[in-house]
């Protein structure tokens, strides 16, 4: 799979790399980007700048974008990873605790069965002295 990725990848760097090779000319052209605000008087031009850096800025920008959004999600799911860890901890524990006591639970008859045998017993015993 990440074999895939990686030629995806180089597949999409070498299309962006012919469209800049093949459209140079036009991409090359200067332009001029200005800000007005005409209600507060603030205004701002900038300098003559290539239309591929604008181009190349925006896509990494959107990579940048894409990546925070993943970092994001990333953290979100780890949180929850944690969150679900520990609570299949409480969940063993509270089954350790259960089984013990059923197994607690299961001694005491035998426990009551034997009690009870020895009682008999000792009647008898007592019975057969008198």
């Amino acid at each position: 799979m990440r074999f895939i990725k990686v030629l995806i990848l180089l597949l999409i760097f070498v299309v962006g790399l012919l469209f800049f090779v093949q459209n140079g000319e036009a991409l090359g052209t200067h332009l001029k980007l200005k800000f007005d605000l005409y209600y507060g008087g603030l205004s701002w031009q900038g300098q003559a700048i290539p239309f591929y850096f604008i181009v190349l800025a925006a896509f990494a920008l959107g990579m940048l974008f894409a990546v925070l959004m993943l970092f994001i999600d990333r953290i979100r799911l780890g949180c929850a990873l944690v969150g679900s860890k520990r609570a299949v901890r409480v969940m063993e524990k509270e089954i350790d605790r259960l089984r013990a006591e059923l197994a607690k639970e299961s001694k005491e008859p035998a426990a009551i069965a034997a009690n009870t045998e020895e009682i008999k017993q000792t009647t008898t015993t007592i019975e057969a002295e008198n």
